[in-house]
Parts: C-alpha cells; sequence; structure tokens
C-alpha cells in the first residue's frame, strides 16, 4: 500500500486541518473521519477516488496497528495477502471446474502427487496444509475420478501410496495449459520485482512451515 503512495504531503496536510478542527483528536478518530466522513474532495484534489481510498485505509490499519500493538505491517500484509489468494481463486476457478475439480485443493494434491512421483496420503494432506481426515477423504475422490490410484506401502502395510494415473497426468497437464490463459497474478511487475516477491513469499512459508 504504501508503493501506492507518491506522496505523504496531502495526508499530512489533511490531518493538519482535522487537528486544527479537533483539537487533541486521536489518529484512530481521524482515520474514522475519513473513512466515514470522507471529506477529502479539497483535500486530495490531484488523487483519484482509489487513490483517497487506499490513504484512509492505511490510515485505519495504522490505527488499529498502534492501538492493538500489532507489529508494524503486519495488518496491512495480512490484508493484502488475502485478497491476492482470493482473486487466484476467482482466476482459477473456472479453469478447474471446466476439469471437474472442485477447487485449488485438488489441484494442489493432483501436483504435489506429480511432484512427489509417490507418497502418502499423510505426507500430501500435510504438504497441503489439510487436516488428515480432510486429506484422505480428497484423495478417495481423486482415486474414485481416476485422477489417482493406490497401493499399499511395503515398508508400512498400514498406509497406502498414492501417484498419479495416466489419466490424472493427462488432467494435470490440460489444466497448466490453462493457466496460460488466466490473468497474471504479478501483473505488470518486472523480473527484478518478481524474483523479489517471490523470495520473500518464500521466506514467510518458511517460517510459518517450520513453525506448524
Amino acid at each position: 500500500m504504501f508503493a501506492l503512495m507518491p506522496s505523504y504531503l496531502p495526508l499530512i496536510s489533511a490531518y493538519e486541518r482535522f487537528l486544527a478542527e479537533h483539537p487533541g483528536g486521536t489518529l484512530e478518530e481521524f482515520g474514522r473521519h475519513l473513512l466515514e466522513e470522507r471529506p477529502l474532495q479539497n483535500q486530495f484534489e490531484d488523487e483519484s477516488t482509489d487513490q483517497r481510498h487506499d490513504d484512509a485505509l492505511q490510515l485505519y490499519f495504522d490505527a488499529n496497528t498502534a492501538e492493538q500493538g500489532y507489529r508494524p505491517g503486519n495488518s496491512e500484509a495480512s490484508y493484502l495477502i488475502w485478497r491476492l489468494a482470493k482473486f487466484l481463486k476467482s482466476y482459477t476457478r473456472p479453469l478447474l471446474s471446466k476439469h471437474g475439480l472442485s477447487g485449488q485443493d485438488d489441484f494442489a494434491v493432483l501436483a504435489h502427487v506429480d511432484y512427489l512421483g509417490e507418497g502418502t496420503k499423510k505426507e500430501v494432506a500435510h504438504a497441503n496444509l489439510l487436516d488428515v481426515s480432510t486429506g484422505v477423504d480428497l484423495v478417495r475422490r481423486l482415486v474414485r475420478a481416476g485422477h489417482l490410484s493406490e497401493r499399499h506401502n511395503p515398508a508400512d502395510r498400514r498406509e497406502r501410496l498414492i501417484s498419479l494415473t495416466p489419466k490424472g497426468k493427462k488432467l494435470l497437464a490440460e489444466i497448466y495449459r490453462g493457466f496460460t490463459s488466466i490473468p497474471d497474478l504479478l501483473v505488470d511487475l518486472d523480473q527484478g520485482e518478481r524474483k523479489t516477491i517471490v523470495a520473500l513469499l518464500g521466506k514467510l512459508d518458511a517460517a510459518h512451515t517450520a513453525a506448524r
């Protein structure tokens, strides 16, 4: 959100006017003032409506971050990651549905099994952040659909190993080809920015994975 705001000066000016009208007003009250009252016509004449909304939202996060003692950036990052996940889900839903999959978890399991070659249901569920019972039910459904096959694990007869069937491999290849027609989640980021965001997201993923 910071990257979207070319200058803090209009916002600072608006805050000064707010304090002049409301001596002793808090940052939270200013954020609420922008969000609810939005007397911004003369404050941000050189900014778009979307930009004004971003400024107000930034103040809202700043106020709650300070009040609740959150670490800086946590609220904003969580909000933006949540929105990106929603965008990705909306972009991929038609493609996955077209190929008979119920959602992103179905695809993730098929792709992970393809990556492993063969693995246990528990391994696949854990790797895709699914609880074991949910993962087992999902695998059973994909087995019934003919996309996965299973066999007893020679090293532990209590476990079953799962792998992609030829039908599953064909389906996965069709989905990967279909991904070329959906919007690019990283839109117009240049190569350096793409490497940076992938590295940062990878670092976060590793930290949260290690904490599970």
